[in-house]
């Protein structure tokens, strides 16, 4: 039978082998860009979408797209420039998108953001903005509609 002791330096190299590899996937995770995009309703009917990168490496903000109901999928460049970079913590807003014309073209029910590589970042709580975000758009078409045409009036 062989001592014990023999066994303590390989099974030492191996613990100390797992850990360094786990420190490194842990290192090269927090160095890549990690975007998070939400979306807030403010009444009557607007919106804004904020992006913040939590990650230490810049992500350049390039496109948003609203995806409609009938599948059909509507893109907007947000800056001829190539984009909106964000380093580490830093956020962009999106006042109004409505005003770009992106949501005018039909009911939009998901919106994304591209970043310069491509990647799709889902917009949080879009759905459920888009959702608030129609119907009252609705109604403030509707009631500058009747102002303008003078439709008040005659119902009286």
């Amino acid at each position: 039978m062989r001592p014990m002791n023999q066994y303590i330096l390989p099974i030492a190299s191996i613990i100390i082998s797992v850990g360094s590899v786990a420190y490194t996937v842990y290192r090269g995770r927090l160095d890549n860009s990690r975007l998070i995009v939400i979306a807030e309703f403010h009444a009557p009917n607007k919106f804004t979408i904020i992006a913040q990168n939590y990650g230490r490496r810049k992500v350049v903000v390039n496109d948003i797209e609203a995806v409609f109901n009938d599948g059909k999928k509507t893109r907007l460049r947000l800056s001829n420039l190539g984009g909106t970079p964000l380093g580490e913590l830093e956020s962009f807003l999106i006042p109004q998108p409505e005003t770009y014309g992106l949501l005018n073209s039909g009911n939009a029910i998901k919106l994304f953001v591209f970043d310069s590589t491509g990647k799709k970042y889902y917009v949080r709580n879009s759905k459920r903005c888009l959702k608030e975000y129609y119907p009252s758009a609705k109604k403030s078409r509707l009631s500058l509609l009747t102002r303008m045409t003078g439709r008040e009036n005659q119902k009286q």
